[in-house]
């Protein structure tokens, strides 16, 4: 009997659980025993599975269909239900942003906001595995895939009607994809076509066979998009919704004051889970060291604790370290701005809007190999004149892991040692005065601050110093993500060198495709630059279901990127999210942009 794991592996996901139907090859049909797998959420619901599953001689079309049948347990607090009547939970965060909930006009990052707020749900949950949300159950064929919509999932006001249905769902979609906002554009566009709502269904086609971004649409995978209702959009109109939240998760604002606070109500009864806390306030603090102060002595009940502060509240009573269980860490990965050189846009054959700059000591100019030169070696002299030992040892207190290049650091087993830039601040001035300065040179690097890591904060202004000692001294601005965070989008204007707090270890093959996409013309988001390598790898890589052939493609791509230093990785770590004494469980599944994601803290049961 084929295991259960053995499936997932033959359909190149990793972890996710499925129940599928037999499919014949020519003559031959291999039926798997059914199997009964009983699952209970934490404190919320209990999942009965029934898996039958066909093998099929075939390398890449699969046939899987869910059905999962939901059986509800009321989550019980002392002598009643969650939320805990009187509760309180105080969420102390470094920005929340504007108060803009439509998700195709939100920027980033605030545009998760609604999924770690617990305002909004998606089609799909990830946690790390595959589980039906307002999806009831889903198949892939040949054809594509179907999702079949639950009925019976209610709005916060049913002013607007009282279910989601899949015209909500399809219009969420087509909204992100008409205004190109987010991630939607890497795989909801060119993945798939003909996507139409079927009664009670929603029906992608495969534009070009299958696809392993056919999971994207969950929640905690890169692109999963919040259902919005449709009839409220059109009766009260886009700057009404804008800023009047309308959803289906555990948790609804009650006021939003922009760069201010979130307040929040717990939904009681809700269909799915029930929120923990009556009332939940979000507020914003810049300081780092105010949040943790806060943290210490009561006046918040969570915040993310940078690895500066940890000394703060390590052996404090009550502390609780949490790890989110789909953490890949945090680093500071440095992409060298301005090199956006793709002139023709892959999805649309038309002319691309290019902010290039040639005149940028890291840029190269086009077809002039001795001038490129020059520019690598620019790039490879501000990699080899960081001391990452020094930042581990000094920032991180010897508890980060070394990085070099994009997304893997050496303590991942798929890293490899030929990508390795020792510290060496004699070679890049070599570097540097063979590119024509001697002198080195000014310039813009953008460290983003208040929407970041505020490790990552001062690992980017440690760099910088780095940076002034082989004669490279550039202006830092501070400014937040969220400000700058458009001049990636659509007319790709960053010329600056800029940090992102991305990195850790992407252990999820089919999740490298999403990234990589990030460096070309088949969405409308990029890194601040670009190489026609990265279609046909990004391409490759969307149809390699085949764990160890995907990870062959990867090493492609990290290949690329090193030999170009259009972008490099330091060090990476993992800030947690501890709670105080009031918290009874922390426990979070996603890591959020500024704040933990709300919807399983849980509060102690007396004293409200």
């Amino acid at each position: 009997m084929i295991s259960v794991k053995q499936i997932r592996m033959l359909l190149g996901l990793v972890a996710i659980t499925l129940v599928s139907t037999a499919i014949a090859c020519g003559d031959s049909e291999v039926i798997i025993e059914k199997e009964v797998i009983k699952e209970v959420e934490v404190e919320v619901i209990k999942e009965v599975e029934v898996t039958k599953v066909v093998e099929v001689e075939k390398e890449v079309v699969k046939v899987v269909e869910v059905e999962i049948e939901v059986e509800t347990e009321v989550a019980t607090a002392a002598g009643g239900t969650y939320p805990v009547p009187g509760s309180l939970l105080v969420v102390a965060a470094g920005d929340i942003g504007p108060g803009l909930y439509k998700r195709s006009i939100s920027p980033e990052p605030t545009i998760a906001y609604p999924s770690q707020l617990g305002l909004a749900e998606t089609l799909l949950d990830f946690d790390p595995e595959l589980h039906p949300m307002l999806a009831g159950s889903w198949e892939i064929d040949e054809v594509g895939v179907t999702y079949h919509i639950r009925d019976d999932v209610p709005w916060h006001d049913d002013t607007y009607g009282e279910f989601v249905t899949p015209e909500d769902i399809h219009w969420s979609y087509e909204q992100m994809r008409i205004t190109l906002n987010g991630w939607i554009t890497e795989y909801y566009i060119p993945q798939w076509e003909n996507q139409r709502v079927d009664g009670q269904t929603i029906k992608w086609d495969w534009s070009a066979g299958p696809t392993v971004s056919w999971a994207a649409p969950a929640r905690h995978r890169m692109s999963a998009v919040q259902a919005e209702n449709k009839r409220f959009y059109d009766e009260m109109g886009e700057d009404h919704v804008s800023v009047t939240p309308l959803g289906t998760g555990p948790y609804m604002v009650v006021e939003h004051k922009a760069d201010d606070i979130v307040t929040l109500e717990g939904v009681k009864n809700h269909w799915r889970l029930n929120a923990g806390y009556d009332e939940v306030q979000v507020v914003e603090i810049p300081e780092a060291s105010t949040r943790v102060a806060m943290l210490v002595s009561g006046d918040a009940d969570v915040t993310q604790v940078g690895q500066t502060h940890l000394d703060q509240v390590v052996g404090v009573e009550g502390m609780q370290f949490n790890y989110p269980v789909l953490s890949n860490g945090t680093g500071a990965i440095i992409n060298m701005g301005g090199n956006w050189r793709i002139r023709i846009d892959q999805l649309t054959g038309e002319p691309t809007i290019s902010t290039y700059r040639d005149d940028l000591p890291w840029v190269g100019v086009l077809d002039d190999p001795e001038d490129m030169e020059k520019a690598l070696k620019v790039r490879k002299a501000m990699s080899v004149s960081i001391d990452r030992n020094a930042l581990n040892d000094e920032i991180l207190g010897g508890n980060g892991c070394i990085a070099y290049v994009y997304f893997l650091d050496t303590c991942d087993p798929h890293y490899q040692s030929k990508w390795d830039d020792p510290y060496d601040p004699d070679l890049a001035k070599q570097l540097l005065a063979e590119a024509g300065y001697a002198d080195g040179f000014g310039g813009t690097v953008w460290i983003p601050s208040g929407d970041t890591s505020s490790t990552m904060v001062e690992v980017g202004h440690a760099i910088a110093a780095m940076w002034e000692q082989v004669g490279i001294n550039l202006d830092i601005d501070s400014s937040a993500y969220a400000v700058r965070g458009q001049e990636l989008a659509h007319g790709r204007q960053m010329n600056d060198i800029l940090f992102f707090d991305w990195s850790g270890n992407i252990g999820l093959h089919d999740s490298w495709p999403g990234l990589i996409a990030c460096y070309n013309t088949t969405i409308e988001y990029s890194c601040g630059w670009d190489f026609p390598e990265a279609y046909d790898i990004h391409a490759r890589l969307l149809s390699e279901f085949d764990a160890e052939k995907a990870w062959g493609v990867v090493m492609e791509f990290l290949d690329f990127v090193h030999q170009e230093y259009l972008g490099f990785s330091t060090v990476t770590w993992d800030d947690p999210f501890v709670t105080g004494p009031r918290v009874a469980d922390g426990s979070m599944v996603n890591k959020g942009k500024n704040f933990a994601e709300l919807e399983l803290i849980k509060p102690v049961l007396t004293g409200w």
